[in-house]
């Protein structure tokens, strides 16, 4: 019995400490297989985040609804294209939607998508329209700019190659540049001297920044043709000085060049075809205080050409000599502190050869514009807005020469 008894004892330690041996490895084994499981899972967790960077993050997405509702008084275009006599109404819409995504803090592309419908120009015989943000696309799409940008480091260089804006390198200004929240009418939009290509085309720009001097050159088709990139060109530069006149505030003070390489005709030889147009101009906007700020432009061309888009017709073409616009912006804080009042005039005169090779009047138009706009939340404004022509198209209208008046009323949604 007690031979049996200590065999019994023996075999109970030996499988004790076998099973404990057993009982630890499995332990050890579990907490790898744990461990292992958890970094599987942060694995998994965090494998969306990993894809998409590089591709959707730092990328800002933004854009607007332009809404235009205009009345004009003395409707100046033929009776026959006039569809509610000389008292039209017209509206129109436009939305804008951007993309831009930064790569590493050097290189950016953007993408910027445009349509819409409408407009009251198609009443008026006039130098100058009075809607900017009219968008005669027919409710289409399209891909207004396209373009990737390469900074050189700090330097304050950098390029961009796309499809590009010529009018988005020259005769920019700070309260006179864009038709969604400043002025509607074109002449405060650009200067109407300047011969820029028939759409937004393939284009490079070379600009360089700096605290007190900015500098802008640039190549873009001329034709939006697409075709022959080198033989239709415009070509462009700028000089933006911004000396610091008045302490701490905003001034801008730019002279710009540029020159059209379309086939244009001379007026008084159209046997010679083959001309160029070309023009310069100044812009400047000098911010006065917190609450007011001014602007300017001037601007000229080569009055003795124009450009025949169709030979077989005549009568249409028209060309410039120069022009000039001034204004003053104003916070009145009357509804909203970020409210502004703005008002401007301006002048454009038609060539001397335009005038004597078409026997016309030729006379001066006087443009003059007034708006409000109530700052109503972040995202919505509502902006009431004047505008009074004289002499529209120098006096030789087709359908009148009496003084035209537009009033209408603008809603911007932006988002």
């Amino acid at each position: 019995m007690v031979r049996k008894f200590l065999y019994g004892c023996i075999a109970v330690a030996v499988f004790m400490f076998s099973g404990g041996r057993v009982f630890a490895d499995s332990s050890v084994n579990l907490e790898k297989e744990v461990e292992n499981l958890k970094e599987r899972l942060t694995l998994l967790e965090n494998k969306p985040e990993r894809e998409n960077k590089g591709l959707l993050s730092d990328l800002t997405r933004g854009g607007g609804i332009t809404l235009v509702l205009q009345n004009a008084q003395n409707a100046n275009v033929s009776e026959e294209s006039l569809y509610n006599g000389k008292t039209p109404t017209a509206a129109s819409y436009s939305v804008d939607l951007g993309f831009e995504k930064t790569f590493n803090g050097q290189n950016k592309m953007f993408i910027h998508l445009e349509t819409g419908q409408g407009s009251i120009e198609s009443q008026l015989d006039v130098f100058s329209n009075v809607n900017g943000d009219s968008d005669e696309s027919g409710g289409v799409i399209s891909v207004t700019e396209a373009w990737y940008e390469h900074a050189f480091g700090s330097s304050g260089f950098k390029m961009t190659l796309g499809k590009i804006d010529a009018g988005a390198v020259i005769d920019d200004n700070a309260y006179a540049n864009d038709e969604t929240e400043q002025f509607l009418g074109g002449i405060f939009i650009n200067s109407p001297v300047i011969d820029f290509p028939d759409d937004n085309s393939f284009g490079v720009n070379a600009i360089f920044e700096s605290e007190k001097i900015d500098a802008a050159v640039e190549y873009v088709s001329a034709d939006g043709a697409w075709q022959d990139i080198t033989k239709n060109i415009f070509i462009s530069a700028q000089i933006n000085l911004k000396p610091g006149i008045i302490r701490e505030k905003e001034g801008n003070y730019r002279v710009y060049a540029w020159t059209n390489t379309k086939k244009y005709t001379k007026w008084t030889d159209p046997s010679e075809t083959d001309c160029s147009n070309y023009g310069f101009g100044i812009s400047f906007d000098q911010q006065l205080n917190d609450y007011a700020g001014v602007f300017a432009r001037y601007g000229w061309e080569e009055g003795k050409v124009y450009f025949d888009a169709d030979p077989d017709t005549s009568g249409d073409d028209v060309s410039l000599s120069h022009s000039w616009s001034a204004g003053v912006q104003f916070k009145p804080a009357l509804l909203n502190c970020e409210d502004v009042f703005a008002l401007a005039c301006g002048q454009i005169v038609p060539s001397s050869d335009y005038k004597e090779a078409n026997g016309l009047k030729g006379e001066t138009e006087n443009h003059f514009e007034m708006y409000y706009k109530w700052q109503v939340s972040d995202y919505l404004s509502v902006t009431p807005d004047i505008q009074i022509i004289q002499n529209p198209f120098g006096n030789d209208a087709s359908n009148g020469d009496s003084t035209v008046f537009v009033c209408g009323i603008r809603t911007q949604i932006s988002f």
